[in-house]
Formats: C-alpha cells, sequence, structure tokens
C-alpha cells in the first residue's frame, strides 16, 4: 500500500514538471556560433593606389629587413568572434529575437577603431559587445504570415546589391496555393559601418538614416526551376557629415531577377540587376579629376631628367580658349554657390551567371561570371569616373566571388565589398569530396574591367610603359573544409593574386609580384 502511494505521489509531482520543462523549452531557445581564424598575409603590391612614392622605396631597396608599408608587407593576426541568438516565445502568435556579438577581436596587429559590426575591441576600455539583431515577430497559427518590427538582416540574391542590417520593419508571406513566397522591407536606418564602402563619399557612417524599401518575389511553382526577383528603392537625403562637410545624396532604384535551373547533374543560374536613379552633388564633373596628373619628362642642362606634374583640368584648359573660358565659368560658378547642387543620371545594370555539372559521385565542375557596368578609373581627359552614367552603385552590397580581390571575409580586399562597378570576373572552379567528412574546392579566377586602363595621369607605372590594358589579374584559390564532429568545421585557405598590367595602370604600381593570404577557420556552432 505504501508503494503505491509513493508511486501515485512520485507522478503527481512528475507531470507538472515535465509540463514546465516542455513549456520552458517552447518559450525559449537559442542558438549561435563561436568563430576563430588565423591569418598570415604577404604581398610587395599595394592594395591602393599609389600617390607619393614608388613600391617598393628605391631608399629602403636592398634592406634585408621586411619592410612594412602601404606597399609591401608579411604579417600574420588572429581573430575570435562569439555569436549568440536567442528567441522567446512569450505567446502563440509571438517572437522575440535578440542575437549578440563579441567581437571580431583581433589580436596579432594593431589597427584603427572604427565602430559597426566585426569592430570588437580588447582590454578594458574596449566596447565589444553588439546588437545584431533584436526584433519582434507577430506570426498566425499556421506561421504563414510574419511582421517583424526591429533590428534585423536584409539581403538580394548573392548579396550583389544588398547585404546588410538596419532598423525598420518587415512583412512576410507564404502563398502554397500560389507556390510563392513574398517579402516587403521598409528601413528608416541601415548600417553602413565600412568606411566609403559604396566609394561615393557620402554618408558612411554606422546605422546612417536612409529610406529603403526592399520587395521580394519567390516562385516555385515550375519543376526544376525557380524565381527569385525584386526590387530596392533608396533615398540618402543627408547633405552634411558629422564634420559639417556637404556630401553627396541620391534617389536609386534597382530590379532584379535570379533564375535557377537545376535539371539531374546539371544547374545554371542567371542573375541580372538594372540600376537608375539621380545623385546630387556638389561636385562639378567638367572640373573634376585635379588630383589627376600628368607627367612630362624633359632633359636638363646637366642631363638628368625633370619630370612636370601638370594637372588634367589645366591640361583641358590649354587644349584651346573655348575650353578655358568655359572651364573658368564653372568654376566661377561653384566658388559664388559652393552649396549648389549638380544632377546626375544613373542607368546601369550588372549580372551574374553560373554553370555546374556533377561528372562523377562527389565531383563537381563550375564554371561562373559577375560584371558590372561603369569605369574604374578616370576618364581618358582626366575628369572623374564617379560621376559617369553607366556607373553601378550598390545599397551596401557583400559580394563573395574570391577570397582576394573579390571578397568580404577578411584578409586582404582589392575590390570591397566584392563591388564589381567596372570590372568582369570569370570563374573556373572544382569541387571534390574525398571523404563524408573531407570535402574541397579549388579555384581559377581572371579578371578584367570593362575599360581599357592607360597610365596617362600616372607617375610611376605610366603612359611610356605600353598601350592600354584591361587585364587586371589572375586569383587562384584553395579551400578545404573537414567535419570531423557535429556542427564543428575546420577550414583552410590558400589564395594568391597575380597582378596583369591593367592592375598596374589602375594602381600605379611598377614594382611588385603577388599578394599572398592564408588562413584557418575554426567554427563551432550550437
Amino acid at each position: 500500500m505504501r508503494r503505491i502511494l509513493f508511486f501515485s505521489i512520485a507522478i503527481s509531482l512528475s507531470v507538472p514538471v515535465s509540463v514546465f520543462a516542455q513549456s520552458a523549452e517552447k518559450r525559449f531557445n537559442y542558438n549561435g556560433d563561436m568563430l576563430v581564424r588565423g591569418f598570415y598575409t604577404s604581398r610587395d603590391l599595394p592594395l591602393e593606389r599609389v600617390t607619393k612614392e614608388p613600391c617598393p622605396n628605391p631608399a629602403e631597396a636592398g634592406k634585408a629587413e621586411a619592410v612594412q608599408s602601404p606597399c609591401q608587407e608579411a604579417k600574420d593576426f588572429y581573430t575570435a568572434r562569439f555569436r549568440l541568438n536567442m528567441i522567446f516565445t512569450p505567446n502563440a502568435y509571438a517572437d522575440i529575437y535578440y542575437g549578440l556579438e563579441v567581437g571580431d577581436i583581433t589580436f596579432g596587429q594593431d589597427r584603427s577603431s572604427k565602430t559597426g559590426p566585426g569592430s570588437g575591441g580588447k582590454g578594458a576600455d574596449a566596447v565589444n559587445l553588439e546588437t545584431r539583431e533584436m526584433r519582434l515577430r507577430f506570426h498566425n497559427e499556421d506561421r504563414t504570415i510574419h511582421f517583424d518590427s526591429g533590428l534585423f538582416p536584409v539581403g538580394s540574391p548573392a548579396g550583389l546589391v544588398l547585404a546588410t542590417s538596419g532598423a525598420g520593419f518587415r512583412l512576410e508571406s507564404e502563398a502554397k496555393s500560389l507556390y510563392s513566397s513574398f517579402q516587403l522591407v521598409y528601413l528608416r536606418q541601415s548600417d553602413d559601418s565600412i568606411k566609403d564602402g559604396d566609394q561615393n563619399g557620402y554618408n558612411d557612417d554606422t546605422f546612417k538614416d536612409v529610406n529603403l524599401l526592399y520587395g521580394n518575389w519567390r516562385f516555385f511553382g515550375f519543376q526544376d526551376w525557380n524565381f527569385d526577383s525584386y526590387a530596392i528603392y533608396r533615398r540618402d537625403p543627408t547633405e552634411y557629415d558629422d564634420s559639417g562637410n556637404l556630401r553627396d545624396t541620391s534617389q536609386l532604384y534597382w530590379t532584379g531577377s535570379q533564375v535557377r535551373y537545376t535539371k539531374g547533374d546539371f544547374s545554371l543560374m542567371l542573375h541580372g540587376v538594372a540600376n537608375a536613379g539621380i545623385v546630387l552633388s556638389t561636385t562639378d564633373r567638367e572640373t573634376s579629376g585635379s588630383n589627376n596628373k600628368f607627367y612630362q619628362p624633359s632633359i636638363t642642362n646637366d642631363g638628368n631628367i625633370l619630370w612636370t606634374a601638370t594637372d588634367s583640368v589645366d591640361l583641358r584648359k590649354a587644349s584651346s580658349i573655348y575650353e578655358s573660358e568655359r572651364l573658368t565659368l564653372i568654376e566661377e560658378a561653384r566658388n559664388a554657390f559652393p552649396a549648389s547642387r549638380r544632377r546626375y543620371p544613373v542607368r546601369s545594370g550588372a549580372a551574374q551567371f553560373e554553370m555546374s555539372y556533377r561528372v562523377a559521385d562527389g565531383t563537381t565542375v563550375s564554371l561562373s561570371g559577375a560584371g558590372a557596368s561603369g569605369r574604374l578609373n578616370a576618364e581618358t581627359d582626366g575628369t572623374s569616373q564617379a560621376y559617369r552614367t553607366d556607373r553601378f552603385f550598390t545599397a551596401g552590397s557583400a559580394f563573395q566571388f574570391t577570397e582576394i580581390a573579390l571578397d568580404t571575409s577578411g584578409g586582404y580586399t582589392i575590390f570591397r565589398n566584392g563591388e564589381l562597378t567596372g570590372l568582369r570576373a570569370y570563374k573556373l572552379e572544382w569541387k571534390q569530396k574525398f571523404t563524408t567528412t573531407i570535402e574541397g574546392r579549388t579555384s581559377y579566377t581572371h579578371i578584367r574591367s570593362a575599360h581599357g586602363l592607360d597610365g596617362q595621369y600616372n607617375q610611376f607605372y605610366g603612359w611610356w610603359k605600353g598601350p592600354p590594358s584591361s587585364d587586371i589579374g589572375n586569383e587562384w584559390n584553395v579551400v578545404v573544409d573537414w567535419r570531423p564532429f557535429a556542427q564543428f568545421v575546420l577550414t583552410a585557405k590558400a589564395a594568391i593574386f597575380l597582378p596583369g598590367r591593367g592592375y598596374r595602370f589602375l594602381q600605379d604600381a611598377e614594382h611588385g609580384s603577388a599578394i599572398r593570404e592564408y588562413s584557418i577557420y575554426l567554427l563551432q556552432r550550437f
């Protein structure tokens, strides 16, 4: 009798405990990851245009010790980042999402502090905890309609136009009867923490006020086909930066579509984007480019070579009396009305494709390409390329195509955020699954400019080096992933970029032969 009473009490106590455990499990959930990376990077090429002295500095030539400069370096450094996502479910129709991030904390090199993602500091005085996601979600009982408000990430296909986070509202709906899903996003603040990431010189502060609309429609009603269409509107109205300096404003539109076809071992992806709108600037394109100098050699009386530098505006003035008077009038008008703005229209585009074929079990070969309209360097008359009609803008992209040239993952980057303006990139890749836990990929990428590059306004690798070239360079990438146990990945990467003559013209780089990057990633998810 006592045994029956004991078991009855135990069962009666265990029921509410189990109910509470199930309830707690439903009311709270979490996930995240811990990422540790090690980098070894070396280069004897500049990542940016040389403006003051050639690379390497002739005064340092022949020295045995390593030279750390904007022109050449060799270093190793390490980063650590922790991400935690928490989900609270207060009732059957609402969820609260909160994501925090520590890092990247970088050790092994000193770097200037900045704000925004990936800027975690170290030490007692550094701020290294950031809120990366914070939103309240309402949904229906079937979870086919969602409404988010707060801070959340948003991106277009492949991050070609948009890949950012921001504060605003999002509505998502899944219509199974229409074989479709819909998404509408309105951001009032957008994260632009990478300084001048869009290379336009305006509004790149962290979470700068903008008006951004993003609409997306995905259709999967046809067998073997998937369609992903989207439209983006971004208005950037801030006319002054925090220091009171005038900045460009803009009103830009994008519309794009990505189509993917899969049949058996063959896969094809096509992606196209059109860009239009208006940029309002206090810069006059006709008188821009005064920093572009034309270098002309002459022989002095003692037999030495003397280089005379003349800026492109003065050259254009000297071409004719009419041109001189016209440019002088524009300069005088700008001095009289420094805050007046010129309207520059935008009509441009970008495209991406990928074809892949599985030639055997575990072996896949793919050919891909990407490019956008625009120009990388100054016009032939020295005026700035920044306000060309065919310049392709982004709304904050993060397009990953290679490990160095078009990269967003860290380490070296030539074209920041993978921006394609004025570029053409073609990649051949081989993917191999060696075992159930080890797989790798090797790729070769050839990068060209949309227009021929010359040294017309270069000081070191100038017009005397030969005819124009559009060959930016070639890049080799090798990546190996090893998954020894659940949710853990060890990744090893090796990359080398070999410049073409077009790259030397672009950066005015006479010396140097390669950019190298080696890295190890340790990623544990939970």
